[in-house]
């Protein structure tokens, strides 16, 4: 958590920033829905479309993360200087490998899994926004983890979720402050995320549920160690076990 009122409400008017330009970009994306018949050729065209209004909308959330980095830094005042480092500019080619595999993909694997065509397209809508989604709000999350990894004030910076959110998400977020090395450089999304990344200076406390998030990951993860369930040593064994005790407590 930000050390300043100030920077907390940042933060959280940030957090909200980003869940409405998102918000937002779905709407337009549905009105381009209609583009897809169900076949390749109109699923190209569909996805032409969807890059363009993806890279408008990436721009706008690199330049809501922005201007919030520079709001933060001013409202937390660790000294020194450091403007905001806008991300790259969005990776077309992951973006319509993405739309290709929850749409044109999706919608065969529904087909032959017996689904009705309308289901099936259903299924690739809520799945190509989720893509749509996650490609946009990282224009933001780049330009924080960007400009956080060129201030040297910052120590780190820590994931801001929604206040109740996903499993994923909260262990993530369990980790608390993120310090700045090769394996922090990117920010791990799924389709739909609107998490965002905190900037930490000296005195800065761990954001929102952060903290009690951190404490169910220890607890999940000595009782499944108890259990034997962690054997195998995956991540995706440690996600399981956060994940049955952080739903038996969820609202």
């Amino acid at each position: 958590m930000a050390r300043t009122v100030a920077g907390k409400a940042l933060t959280e008017q940030h957090y909200r920033s980003q869940v409405g330009l998102r918000a937002l970009a779905l709407q337009d994306y549905i009105k381009l829905w209609p583009l897809w018949e169900g076949d390749e050729r109109t699923f190209r065209r569909l996805v032409e479309a969807a890059v363009v209004l993806a890279r408008v909308y990436y721009q706008l959330s690199s330049s809501l993360g922005a201007a919030y980095f520079q709001a933060f830094r001013v409202a937390e005042d660790p000294g020194g200087q450091a403007p905001p480092i806008l991300a790259d500019p969005m990776a077309e080619d992951r973006l319509i490998s993405s739309l290709y595999e929850t749409g044109q993909f999706s919608l065969q694997r529904s087909l032959d899994a017996g689904k009705s065509p309308q289901v099936a397209m259903d299924t690739a809508l809520t799945n190509t926004s989720g893509a749509m989604s996650t490609h946009i709000v990282d224009g933001g999350r780049g330009t924080l983890l960007r400009s956080i990894g060129a201030d040297s004030k910052a120590g780190g910076w820590s994931r801001v979720t929604s206040g109740n959110p996903c499993a994923f998400c909260a262990m993530l977020a369990s980790r608390g402050p993120v310090y700045l090395t090769e394996d922090s450089a990117e920010f791990e999304a799924h389709g739909h995320c609107s998490c965002t990344a905190e900037p930490g200076y000296e005195g800065t406390t761990w954001p929102g549920r952060s903290r009690e998030f951190h404490d169910l990951y220890n607890e999940a993860t000595l009782e499944a160690l108890e259990a034997g369930d962690l054997q195998r040593g995956t991540s995706n064994d440690l996600l399981n076990a956060f994940r049955r005790r952080y739903e038996k407590q969820r609202p």
